[in-house]
């Protein structure tokens, strides 16, 4: 056996063996100097000789019979967990990765793969850096082991790829020994039915992993997404299985790039086979589409396996599939939209004045155009990717190096070691009604500038204290459907600067709040405007003869030291809302009635309003200018005008009598 730099190297054996021999000569040697000793020496190297090849022998039998019990007693995958002792599990690499950051493939921080046993059960294998170089070799994708003297460690983590409890962690003296095949899966595919993915009653869980098969019908265009921290791709492919079922695959950056081939020859392409391993569901929009994980999905397009060959048979044996028929389209891309309806869903509508006469904790929803923006209050911030809370740097301890890793404090989510630059604005909004502030963050400012906070973070650098981006500047005077929350702390602590939770500038929706609320304050005013047009419409009908015969029965202001003109405002019932119901019209007996008489009909039981400014200080100097010009009447307050004007109101049969009580005491001998 060669060693490390090519000389021959002894086995174990053959150094064990080697000792006695080393003793015998040292024992020769000292029988050269007392040859009576000489046959002692060689009776006990000969005893020890026998000892030590009966303890060889001996070693050799326990090492066997502990490969067999290990290989004979095997814990199933589904039974695995930390209770459980002197553990042996056997299973097939069906996926193997190495784990790394995010565009940092070149330095991996594990190895990682995924062993399946003959049930269909799933784990996962962790080795951490350190150890990677022993078992890198021997660990390979499709091939069965028999593992054992491993950890068992919580499956947690931000993104656990399998539902299983706990996963396996490697030793150093982890024992791997690879057996023959345990099975004819030797792909590890499981079928997971369409129908059981598009039930949306029962939906998956983040740790829950799928496979799936079927034939493209389809291949989407790439979008463009703004991730945090980072601009991403997407592709979306859906695929049909042999029960006319279908399903969306979401393909996220290379994985969508891996279909630019296919998209380009979408006509001359035939058939495209796909089987994906350990996908990911995730509900869009209340809709489930497969996504490939981050690590650990393995994808099959077109491939001469079994399981691919199958489904062709069971796809195209259908009675309805027809070889001339198929072909693959392109998906358009469908953002999504949010109907008005879900934006109002829960809200009120309000004015901006109004926000704060509404209970605590109420959603708001406001039509208002940004007045301005508060710069002093800054626009972004670091937070944390998971939560979006404000973190804070930890401190390191001893000298800083170019290794050393910065982490950050977050309140819900402790030591992180990724945040992300996010936004928060303070702008001043207004209305008709008034003004108010509004605290915008991340995705909705978004929305309303077009950039995210990463790329202006960028372009002048992470001090975001020490500038405003003017790109900002451009939401000045746009008007914007806001939903804000009046929450219980704005109101206990008078604080008059709202949470904006969701923006849009969707005509439809802006259209939808107006109906009902803004169209009614509309139709008000625009009653008081016909009002008034019917007042003047309806004098400018009335002839000079009817009015004359009019002045005779409407009563003006008797006693009263100015002219009656002076008095002659036609907006004024309509001002002080006098008008009464109409009573029964009062006829002449003869059953003929005069153009006065037919006049007051119309008007009978017509307000009459008396106003005796008798008391009061009014400029009568300017009698000879406009006739209806109004006078303001001179007072110190409201209360002393209430006393020098009063108003009554009396029916026009009321002013008759008053008159004729009148005429008779004029016509009394004095």
């Amino acid at each position: 056996m060669k060693g490390k730099f090519g000389y021959q190297k002894e086995s174990k054996s053959q150094q064990i063996e080697t000792r006695p021999r080393s003793n015998e000569s040292k024992s020769k040697q000292k029988g050269n100097k007392s040859l009576p000793n000489e046959s002692k020496s060689k009776q006990k190297g000969n005893k020890s000789l026998q000892n030590e090849s009966k303890s060889i022998s001996k070693k050799k039998t326990v090492k066997h019979s502990t490969a067999i019990q290990t290989t004979n007693k095997i814990t199933p995958i589904k039974d695995v967990g930390p209770m459980v002792s002197n553990m042996s599990i056997k299973g097939r690499v069906v996926s193997i990765w190495h784990g790394h950051k995010l565009n940092q493939a070149h330095d991996p921080y594990s190895l990682e793969c995924v062993l399946q046993d003959e049930h269909g059960d799933r784990i996962q294998v962790y080795v951490k850096k350190d150890w990677m170089f022993r078992f890198e070799p021997l660990l390979q994708d499709g091939i069965c082991y028999v593992i054992s003297n491993f950890g068992v460690t919580e499956n947690g983590g931000k993104l656990p790829l399998l539902p299983h409890d706990w996963k396996l962690s490697f030793y150093k003296n982890t024992n791997v020994t690879r057996i023959d095949q345990i099975d004819e899966n030797f792909i590890g595919f499981k079928s997971e039915p369409f129908t059981r993915i598009l039930d949306t009653n029962e939906e998956y869980e983040d740790k829950d992993a799928v496979d799936v098969i079927g034939t493209v019908v389809g291949i989407g265009e790439i979008v463009a997404v703004n991730s945090i921290g980072s601009k991403k791709i997407r592709r979306k492919v859906v695929i049909e299985d042999e029960e006319g079922e279908r399903i969306d695959l979401t393909f996220w950056d290379s994985w969508a790039k891996k279909w630019d081939a296919y998209a380009d020859k979408l006509d001359t392409i035939g058939h495209i086979d796909v089987m994906l391993l350990l996908g990911k569901v995730k509900y869009w929009n209340n809709a489930p589409a497969v996504h490939n994980a981050l690590f650990g999905t393995k994808i099959y397009i077109n491939r001469q396996l079994p399981e691919l060959l199958n489904f062709r048979h069971r796809y195209e044996s259908r009675q309805e599939y027809d070889a001339n028929q198929h072909k693959i389209q392109l998906v358009a891309h469908e953002a999504k939209m949010v109907t008005p309806q879900e934006f109002m869903n829960g809200a009120v509508k309000q004015l901006v004045g109004s926000i704060r006469e509404t209970e605590p904790d109420t959603e708001c929803v406001i039509y208002a155009a940004v007045h301005s923006i508060q710069y002093e209050s800054g626009w972004a911030y670091l937070g944390c990717k998971q939560c979006s809370k404000k973190v804070e740097p930890v401190p390191t301890k001893g000298p800083s190096t170019s290794r050393t890793k910065q982490t950050w404090w977050c309140t819900k989510h402790e030591s992180q070691e990724q945040v992300a630059d996010r936004y928060k604005m303070i702008v001043r909004v207004m209305d008709e009604s008034g003004t108010a502030q509004l605290c915008i963050f991340d995705g909705n400012m978004h929305k309303m500038s077009g950039f995210t906070a990463w790329e202006l973070v960028e372009k002048y650098g992470p001090d975001t204290k020490t500038y405003f981006p003017k790109e900002l500047d451009v939401i000045i005077g746009k008007r914007f459907l806001f939903r804000v929350k009046f929450s219980q702390f704005n109101h206990n602590n008078n604080s008059h600067v709202y949470r904006c939770e969701r923006v849009t500038n969707d005509e439809e929706a802006i259209n939808f709040w107006k109906q009902g609320f803004v169209e009614d304050q509309d139709s008000e005013e625009d009653s008081e405007e016909d009002s008034e047009e019917d007042i003047k419409d309806d004098s400018e009908e009335d002839s000079e003869e009817d009015m004359e015969d009019d002045m005779e029965d409407v009563m003006t202001t008797p006693a009263a030291p100015i002219k009656s003109t002076k008095f002659l405002d036609l907006s004024l019932t309509r001002r002080l809302q006098l008008q009464t119901p109409t009573s029964e019209c009062i006829g002449s007996s003869s059953g003929h009635t005069s153009g006065s008489e037919k006049k007051r009909q119309r008007t009978i039981d017509r307000s009459i309003v008396v106003i005796d400014l008798s008391d009061s200080e009014y400029d009568t100097e300017d009698d000879g200018k406009e006739p209806n010009a109004k006078k303001p009447m001179v007072a110190e307050n409201e209360e002393a005008i209430a006393q020098k004007a009063i108003v009554t109101v009396k029916k026009e049969k009321d002013v008759e009598q008053d008159a004729a009580q009148a005429v008779q005491k004029d016509e009394e001998p004095k």
